[in-house]
């Protein structure tokens, strides 16, 4: 029997059914973020289970998925985070995934603007300094770092340092760490130069009025210096020494063991402080009793399980200095203490993408003894501050385009002062925020309602009094430009007066006000910074403070100074940030034009100019790295408080400074050694940032770090 062969259109079926599946595949879009900071996570791989897949993440966390599927299941991973599955994952519309950090964050977020991780773009008037570049040009401790930022100023009496904010002054700046206040209630301050480098993994100065967030303090600013993370096995030292007797020794080891990582770190800094100056009569003489000691331990521990975040950090710290006093009231004898214990207790919960519950318990000493047996009254003061408090938050994510966030705060801080009393502050405080994110633009409206109640005991009386303070402030970004955003914010903030201020006993010198009234400011921002190209950073911005109540310790008609509140004062500026990085070459600086005044008068020690700029340059020898730097600043004239009543204020000249370093970086397989040298005060430059209070002129350093 013969059978016909039979022709069938195999090969147009197989042609048609292609096209048909190539019409119906097609590229879904999806973004990976983390999800505390709400940042893209680059570089993390996705698997695609039913297409057997894997993609990789770009740098803004986006990736795509080519399917004629409707609905696919993935498991994304990345170093740092929690391994997350999706099942059924519809494809009809662009996907966000969530993924739950577990050891490491992202850089380029801040949290010190809004207490809740927002990306630089956003953050309006914010400079991060990482550990790395903070101790640069020689600067072991946070003063020296920090005042080399936009906008401020450092004040230096002779050892001990204080830095200014947007012309406003050192107790307007508050000094946070980890977002916990380190501001004393008795002066207002806090001494930056007690703080060490290895305490910091990055330092976040966010300028202009935070009181909507933070309470008393950040008037013209906030430094809040976040500690470092448990990490994998590692270990740096890094010791030094310079002229005047300066040496420092700084060390740090960090392990990683899941869930469990700890950090341990250690200082020891000294210099003796002799160095020469001319007096009014244009004599050489030599300066005594400013030598400075400082030597401090860190501890921190973390445990991560699932949702659950514990942290636990102790600091304590032993400064011991001279206080020589001013070039018209010197002293060889006087001498200052100061001792410091820092605890903290932090939880975080986060069992979803979308809610985030944290808390902290703190508990902070300082301890300062300050004493002169050779003074024409011979004296002893002990100040024994302690401060309790609790933080709590909650945050909610309930849209991809908006959050909301709510917290209580609650401190106590009580001194024991053989001069001020036994003055104590409770402080209850509640504040809401929100973040609205639509077509590029991103609103944040925050209130705070805080109150004060205070007492104060002798020995023969007993004080009591009750501030109740709101505190509101709204930012507005757009980022509708691929080479810039716009900012611009507005807020009211406070200051408190300090137990000093209400308090301090009445002598042949001084006297305090216990009628004084809270400071307050109204603060305007405005700016917009960019990237564009990508190795060309920048921020130009325009704040302006009108404050009433300002005060001001000035001296009355017995020539004894005390606090007063001045009707108003008036604050406005230009601040200008730029860093250019070519990779082998850059530019980093950054300028501020600024006027403070009240009834048309200057404000003391406010100076208008404030610039600084640093000319680098590195180069790669195979295994060893090379790097050398110029750095030029320069200080306005400032006007200084009139030493008796009726008096012209003086006028302090300007001064420009230049400082030079280079250093080299040769690897052995796991170990870094860095050596470094550098000069600052390269010409030698004789001035003075406080009157009557000279400081050191041309010095050296040199440095020997070691890291694994």
């Amino acid at each position: 029997m013969n059978h016909k062969p039979v022709t069938r259109p195999v090969l147009p079926a197989i042609a048609v059914l292609a096209l048909v599946s190539m019409a119906r595949a097609a590229t879904f879009q999806g973004t990976v973020l983390d999800a505390y900071t709400r940042q893209p996570v680059p570089h993390a791989e996705v698997y695609v289970f039913d297409l057997d897949i894997t993609t990789t993440t770009g740098e803004q966390g986006e990736f795509g998925i080519t399917t004629s599927r409707d609905a696919v299941s993935l498991e994304v991973s990345r170093v740092g985070y929690r391994m997350r599955t999706w099942h059924d994952l519809s494809l009809t519309k662009p996907i966000r995934l969530y993924l739950l950090p577990e050891a490491i964050s992202l850089d380029g977020v801040t949290v010190s603007a809004y207490r809740t991780p927002v990306a630089v773009d956003k953050s309006g008037p914010v400079t991060v300094l990482e550990r790395k570049e903070a101790g640069r040009g020689g600067n072991t401790d946070l003063a020296a770092a920090v005042r080399t930022t936009p906008s401020a100023f450092g004040r230096d009496n002779v050892n001990f340092t204080s830095v200014l904010l947007r012309g406003t002054n050192a107790s307007h700046t508050m000094i946070a760490i980890d977002g916990v206040r380190l501001n004393s209630a008795q002066n207002g301050t806090f001494d930056l130069t007690t703080l060490p480098l290895t305490l910091a993994r990055r330092i976040e100065i966010a300028r202009g009025g935070n009181s909507a967030l933070y309470g008393s303090s950040p008037v013209g600013g906030l430094v809040n210096i976040i500690t470092p993370e448990p990490g994998r096995l590692s270990a740096n030292l890094r010791a030094g020494l310079g002229s005047f007797g300066r040496k420092h020794i700084q060390l740090s080891h960090t392990n990683w063991y899941q869930p469990v990582g700890y950090l341990v770190a250690a200082n020891f800094s000294s210099t003796d402080n002799r160095f020469d100056y001319q007096d009014s009569t244009a004599a050489t003489r030599t300066m005594s009793n400013a030598d400075f000691e400082n030597k401090g331990i860190l501890a921190k521990g973390l445990f991560r399980t699932g949702p659950h975040n514990f942290t636990l950090i102790g600091e304590y710290n032993i400064t011991e200095r001279g206080a020589p006093g001013s070039l018209v009231w010197p002293s060889d004898s006087a001498r200052r203490d100061d001792h410091r214990g820092i605890a903290q207790l932090a939880y975080a919960f986060q069992p979803s993408e979308n809610l985030r519950t944290a808390a902290r318990a703190f508990y902070h000493q300082f301890w300062q003894n300050f004493r002169d047996p050779a003074a024409f009254v011979p004296m002893s003061d002990t100040h024994n501050l302690n401060n309790t408090g609790i933080q709590l938050d909650q945050s909610l994510h309930f849209a991809p385009w908006g959050m909301a966030m709510a917290g209580l705060d609650a401190s106590e801080e009580e001194l024991t002062s053989t001069s001020v009393g036994y003055p104590n502050r409770l402080t209850i405080a509640g504040w809401a925020q929100a973040r609205v994110d639509y077509s590029g633009f991103t609103l944040n409206p925050v209130v705070r309602y805080e109150r004060l109640s205070q007492q104060h005991i002798t020995d023969s009386t007993e004080a009591r009094s009750t501030l109740g303070v709101f505190s509101p402030k709204a930012t507005l970004t757009w980022s509708g430009l691929e080479w810039a955003s716009i900012y611009a914010g507005v807020g009211k903030s406070f200051r408190a007066p300090t137990f000093n201020d209400l308090y301090w006993p009445e002598d042949m010198f001084s006297y305090g006000n216990p009628h004084l009234k809270p400071e307050w400011s109204t603060n305007f921002d405005i700016g917009i910074r960019g990237s564009k190209p990508d190795f060309l950073c920048y921020w130009i911005g325009y704040y302006h403070s009108s404050l009433t109540d300002l005060i001001q310790w000035q001296p009355d008609t017995m020539f004894r100074y005390h606090p007063i509140n001045i009707d108003s004062a008036t604050i406005s500026g230009l601040e200008l940030e730029l860093n250019l990085d070519l990779g082998y070459a850059g530019l980093a600086g950054n300028l501020d034009l600024s006027r403070a005044q009240s009834g048309g008068a200057r404000l003391y020690y406010r100076p208008e100019l404030v610039g600084r700029a640093t000319l680098w340059a590195q180069h790669t020898f195979g295994p060893v790295a090379a790097h050398i730097s110029l750095t030029g600043e320069h200080t306005g004239n400032r006007l200084t408080d009139p030493t008796f009543p009726d008096t012209v204020p003086e006028i302090m000249p300007g001064y420009s400074l230049f400082h030079v370093e280079a250093s080299v970086s040769p690897t052995i397989g796991p170990l870094v050694v860095t050596p470094r040298f550098g000069i600052r005060n390269l010409f030698d430059q004789r001035y003075q940032t406080v009157k009557d209070y000279p400081v050191p002129g041309r010095t050296w350093y040199a440095e020997l770090e070691f890291g694994i």
